[in-house]
């Protein structure tokens, strides 16, 4: 099994937003993502929103030994120095 793709859309020092847009909608697979963080050493807290794709991960760990830990169980591989692909919207109608 592969690691699926995924973007880092935010970062700042001890918490990180990724984007896994092959999962995108998929609930299952975000609740599953939520308890294997859990399981990481120093992991805070993890919020997933399965209809945008993302999880939010709050983690008092240096970033190198998180991202170690989604790769080898498998979790997501995250693409370095790119930022999320903004999926288009529809326009408002504001009649």
């Amino acid at each position: 099994m592969m690691a699926l793709l995924a973007w880092l859309a935010h970062s700042l020092p001890g918490r990180k937003q990724v984007k896994i847009d092959e999962k995108r909608g998929g609930s299952a697979h975000f609740a599953t993502l939520e308890k294997e963080l859990a399981g990481c050493y120093d992991v805070v807290a993890v919020e997933t929103n399965p209809l945008t794709g993302t999880a939010l991960i709050s983690h008092a760990t240096e970033d190198t030994s998180l991202l170690d830990y989604t790769l080898e169980h498998e979790l997501f591989h995250l693409r370095e120095n790119e930022t999320a692909v903004r999926t288009p919207t529809a326009p408002c109608n504001y009649s």
